[in-house]
């Protein structure tokens, strides 16, 4: 539907004075619709609306309201549409009622927070904007924060009624426009400046009344002043003229209406001598506010009368978002009209500026803008490329006066720059070395350059002698009590001042890669000497650090990515590189035996290589293993226990258990084999036992065996013969030696363990117990023998 049709109850939502309100403006006759222009597909902003009324009109008819709040939204999303030149097109997202919320006066402050809560927004310069309107029971009221610098970054406005004006106005303010202000100065003054700005003018709020940001009224829609159409880019370079230049300007230019949707619609131009910016522009009663006319209000600084007048207006910026709407000089009956009339001329405050209205139609104008830039800006300061006792010569502005001074001030010689700005200038008197002079140059409208400090140069020092360098410090010796300067590629490494004896040490930052070339001078008071080249070099890296090793692999760490070499008695035997954390791990060929000695070293790509690191291949580790030379023992019966794996030398502790028992200790021979031969306790529990050797240094084996129990002395052994088989035959061999220990085992030495051995001791366990079963049947007889004869 068309911006103007929709309902319309008020004017601006902000606090205006009665006198105001009753001189300012009229609305008369209908108002026309103007169609929008053809535009581009526009930057939509969603818009959430959180719709309210007072408590007092609780009641009213919630679809009626809903429909109006969407009318007034639609006559305002096809304004700024309009005005942006098809840019910016404000779309509702969601629409939420909540009845009888509202207070007149933005009297509810839990209101704001309720919508957001409600809408879900998620705050300024989101892309979202938020509407909070209270729709029935208020006149008028309206406040909006900003969505940041782009037209687009979503703000949140608060609007009591339903006013056009209200709602263009401050959603105007969430696309970071400011209020569209009237600059009010005396009577006599044109171009004034605020008081921040040290002036004695005032910022009239909302009072330009041709900006839709300054008051807006009922159903008016205004147009939208061309200062922040450009700052925001709705006008593009094609649109308005700029004049920005630091050389005097006669310039005529013809600017179409601002409400034209076409042309050059704006002059920008920046006065040379204060820097500041000011707008001209052609208000015409066309497009949204054909039915508006204006009144006028009083100055409250000169006491003249403001008069609303459509026409040429200039303008300027108040911080980065406000226009300050500047007015002519009062009439003589003390009215000052807003607008520039043709023949008329303004004049910045600087006097540097001009703007005349040389004439104007309905829709045009036509304006020539005069800058006058003042010769005020002094010559640059000499440059000086050689200075002697009797001479300076330099360059300087071409034809000023260059003007050599000494000490005191006492011009010691001048001469005239040539057309190029070559000088040369003779000193006199001749001037002693160390002397300090000034250089200046003049032009001819007397401006004077700030001097160029020079001194009578003084033998400067001999070129440094510089040490070899490995990136991390320069050392060596120049002129004693000289400045020490290290650079490379330009970019100075560090500084510092030789001593008494001339010795210099400077450390340099950063550190300097091997291969880069360093400048080393040395400066006194006469200058700087020759520069002094040395090339850094690569410092030997850090001899490796070496992990035991098995002859395989050599592990280990050293510098990153740095070469690897692993050597034995002079032979290669391995190499690689670190990781980028210095680790590494190099594989041998061929490996290595037990005691090789190996060399590890590590090199840089420069070919530096560090100090060897040896490491001795360590023995292949052993496996402890234990056997019993019978796998069933009679209790009271020998047994014995054999052992191998253990250290050459090492002393070998045998303990039966379940019921510990140490039974014996041995020393491993230089095999590392170990026997223990010992008695089974008589007491022994029948079952199965546990053996465990357990060296003083390389850990513990055990092996199983099983106790029967001895047979009871006197019991008849029997005479029915046992049954059995022995198991599969084995091998093996194996030598020993041993003492007896202090329960009758022995200490010795034996060899692997071996299938024969099971079968050995199976035999023998059950020939015991065939002759533990016929002596328990003897004993038995004996018994009922004796029982009997009882």
């Amino acid at each position: 539907m068309s911006a103007l049709t929709t309902h319309r109850r008020g004017r601006l939502g902000h606090t205006l004075g009665a006198g105001f309100l009753a001189s300012a403006l009229a609305v008369t006759g209908a108002v026309v619709a103007q169609a929008p222009p053809a535009h581009a597909a526009a930057t939509a902003v969603p818009v959430s609306i959180y719709v309210t009324t007072t408590a007092e009109t609780a009641s009213v008819d919630q679809a009626t309201t809903e429909q109006k709040v969407r009318d007034e939204f639609e006559g305002m999303s096809d304004y700024w549409l309009s005005m942006t030149n098809g840019q910016v097109q404000f779309e509702i997202k969601q629409l939420i009622y909540r009845p009888g919320e509202g207070v007149c006066g933005d009297g509810n402050p839990d209101l704001r927070g309720d919508a957001i809560a409600a809408t879900g927004w998620p705050g300024s310069g989101q892309g979202q904007g938020l509407i909070i309107s209270v729709a029935e029971g208020c006149t008028f009221r309206g406040s909006a924060t900003s969505g940041g610098p782009s037209m687009v970054g979503g703000g949140r406005a608060y609007l009591e009624g339903l006013w056009d004006g209200v709602w263009a106005h401050e959603m105007g303010h969430t696309m970071d426009f400011g209020h569209a202000n009237l600059l009010d100065c005396p009577a006599d003054v044109v171009d004034g400046r605020l008081a921040s700005e040290g002036g004695n003018c005032v910022s009239r709020g909302y009072e330009d009344t041709y900006d839709v940001m300054g008051g807006s009224y009922e159903t008016i829609y205004k147009n939208f002043s061309t200062p922040n159409q450009i700052r925001t880019g709705i006008l593009t370079a094609a649109d308005y003229v700029d004049v920005d230049s630091p050389t005097s300007v006669d310039q005529t230019v013809t600017i179409q209406a601002r409400e034209a949707t076409t042309g050059v619609r704006s002059l920008q131009f920046t006065d040379p001598s204060s820097g500041i910016t000011y707008w001209a522009e052609l208000a015409t009663p066309t497009r949204y506010d054909t039915g508006y006319i204006a009144g006028s209000r009083t100055s409250s600084v000169g006491g003249d009368t403001y008069a609303s007048v459509r026409g040429v207006r200039i303008l300027r910026m108040e911080g980065t978002t406000q226009t300050l709407l500047i007015s002519p000089q009062g009439t003589g009956n003390g009215t000052r009209p807003n607008s520039w009339a043709p023949g008329s001329t303004f004049t910045t405050a600087t006097g540097a500026t001009t703007l005349d209205v040389v004439s104007r139609t309905a829709d045009t104008a036509t304006l020539r803008l005069r800058t006058i830039v003042a010769d005020t800006a002094a010559p640059d300061a000499p440059t000086v490329t050689s200075v002697t006792g009797t001479t300076v010569a330099g360059t300087a502005e071409a034809e000023s006066t260059v003007t050599v001074l000494d000490s005191t001030g006492t011009a010691v010689g001048s001469a005239a720059a040539d057309a190029t700005g070559n000088f040369t200038i003779t000193l006199t008197p001749a001037q002693a070395g160390g002397a300090q002079l000034r250089v200046t140059a003049a032009d001819a409208a007397g401006n004077t350059s700030v001097p160029t400090e020079i001194t009578v140069p003084i033998p400067a020092p001999a070129a440094p002698t510089v040490d070899p360098t490995t990136g991390t410090t320069a050392t060596g010796t120049a002129e004693p009590d000289s400045t020490i300067t290290v650079t490379a590629t330009g970019a100075t490494l560090g500084t510092a001042t030789t001593d008494g004896t001339g010795a210099f040490t400077v450390p340099l930052s950063p550190a300097q890669q091997p291969g880069a070339v360093l400048s080393v001078t040395a400066t006194n008071a006469g200058g700087s000497s020759e520069v002094t080249f040395v090339t850094v070099t690569a410092p030997t890296p850090t001899a490796p650090t070496v992990d035991p090793t098995d002859g395989t692999v050599v592990t280990g760490s050293a510098a990153p990515e740095t070469g690897v070499a692993v050597t034995a008695g002079g032979t290669l035997v391995g190499s690689g590189t670190t990781d980028t954390t210095g680790r590494f791990s190099v594989p041998l060929d061929p490996a290595q035996a037990p005691g090789t000695v190996l060399e590890v070293t590590v090199s840089t790509g420069d070919g530096n290589t560090s100090a060897a690191t040896t490491v001795t291949v360590s023995p292949a580790a052993t496996v402890l293993t234990s056997r019993v030379e019978r796998a069933t023992v009679q209790a009271g019966q020998t047994q014995t226990v054999l052992g191998e794996g253990f250290a050459a030398g090492e002393t070998v502790t045998a303990v039966m258990t379940s019921d510990p028992v140490q039974v014996g200790t041995a020393t491993a021979d230089q095999n590392g084999a170990v026997s223990i031969t010992w008695a089974v306790p008589l007491d022994t529990t029948p079952g199965t036992h546990t053996i465990t050797l357990t060296g003083a240094t390389s850990g513990s084996t055990a092996a199983q065996f099983t106790v029967t129990a001895a047979p009871v002395v006197g019991e008849d052994p029997g005479t029915a013969p046992g049954t059995g088989t022995g198991a599969a035959p084995g091998s093996g061999s194996g030598t020993g030696s041993g003492t007896s220990a202090a329960d009758g085992s022995t200490s010795g030495s034996n060899l692997a363990f071996t299938g024969s051995d099971l079968v050995t001791s199976g035999i023998t366990a059950a020939a015991l117990l065939l002759l533990a079963g016929l002596t328990l049947i003897a004993a038995r007889r004996r018994r009922a023998g004796h029982d009997h004869e009882a």
